[in-house]
């Protein structure tokens, strides 16, 4: 179930995504840009890694994405609560992909590091 405050655990979880370390590891290593499109909530939001800096916030990427994550609210929840198995999601077709698989394919080195987090901010936006 979505949290009441689902944008506060969002902005939450991007503040937290962009000041990880093992993220900022992973941005010395790769480039690219990824955007996150919610469909129900009309939310979007992105992620920039390169140079050891990695960058999100809600809104359109700065740049052209090299791709873009589709899916409901529900969904995106439920994959980082780990209530959703992400690839079983995107073989369904809750998960739409457009862009650049490759670079797409990368970032499931992240899964772990951006459950921890969202999880993280979820403990820290929702009451005890």
């Amino acid at each position: 179930m979505l949290p009441a405050d689902f944008e506060a655990v969002l902005r939450r979880f991007l503040t937290l995504c962009e000041n990880d370390a093992a993220l900022s590891d992973f941005a010395q290593k790769r480039r690219g840009i990824m955007q996150y499109q919610l469909t129900d909530r009309d939310i979007e939001f992105y992620m920039t890694f390169g140079d050891g800096q990695f960058r999100a916030g809600l809104g359109p990427a700065p740049q052209k994405p090299d791709f873009i994550i589709i899916m409901d609210a529900e969904t995106f929840d439920g994959v980082m609560t780990g209530q959703i198995a992400g690839p079983s999601a995107g073989m369904s077709g809750r998960i739409k992909f457009k862009g650049d698989t490759m670079k797409a394919m990368a970032l499931l080195k992240l899964g772990a590091d951006m459950t921890r987090l969202y999880q993280q901010a979820l403990a820290g936006v929702l009451p005890a």
